[in-house]
């Protein structure tokens, strides 16, 4: 499966900040950096993806505010950006966009992998969160829904994304179902 491939993928690459000439700051003390998602002073390094086709992925919606990339195999998709709870880096993800009122839901599917992916321990770790909706960066608090939570709201995210029924079913691990709130 994809998740096996991604193992082999253990190099990282660490790029200076430079989307949209952003710096740490370069705003006031509560602003946010146009079209990163980036709180200055919290943040001053972002670092990819080590798996080169979802690092591709977000750098193409990066630089186009979504017009290249908010689309994934006939889903719409935003950037969740977290920070890695042992690097301490920006690290941003392309997930299924599910909206809900005006809070986003991410499943921590991973195809049905037997583990957790990275970014959801990262938001376990540190639940500020951006997300980038193609050229809107919202900043959210992302908790992991309840139990009576995610049985009402699961339905929400399978009409988005039907296989999130088939990778609950095909792996032991009770997949998460994040709540992203504003702040």
């Amino acid at each position: 499966m994809w998740w096996q491939i991604w193992s082999e993928f253990g190099a990282r690459r660490t790029t200076a900040l430079s989307h949209h000439g952003a710096t740490a700051g370069a705003w006031g003390s509560d602003a946010v950096a146009p079209s990163t998602g980036i709180v200055p002073g919290m943040i001053t390094e972002y670092e990819p993806s080590p798996w080169e086709p979802i690092a591709d992925h977000v750098q193409r919606y990066l630089d186009t505010d979504g017009e290249d990339g908010a689309e994934w195999e006939g889903a719409q998709v935003i950037l969740l950006g977290t920070i890695g709870r042992r690097s301490g880096k920006l690290r941003r993800t392309p997930l299924i966009r599910v909206r809900h009122g005006d809070s986003y839901l991410v499943v921590a599917s991973m195809g049905g992998a037997p583990d957790h992916p990275q970014w959801y321990l990262n938001l376990v770790d540190n639940p500020e969160v951006t997300v980038q909706d193609l050229d809107e960066v919202h900043e959210l608090r992302a908790r992991t829904a309840s139990a009576g939570e995610k049985s009402e709201l699961w339905a929400v995210a399978a009409a988005q994304w039907p296989d999130y029924d088939n990778y609950q079913a095909g792996t032991d691990r009770d997949i998460p179902l994040v709540i992203c709130e504003p702040r």
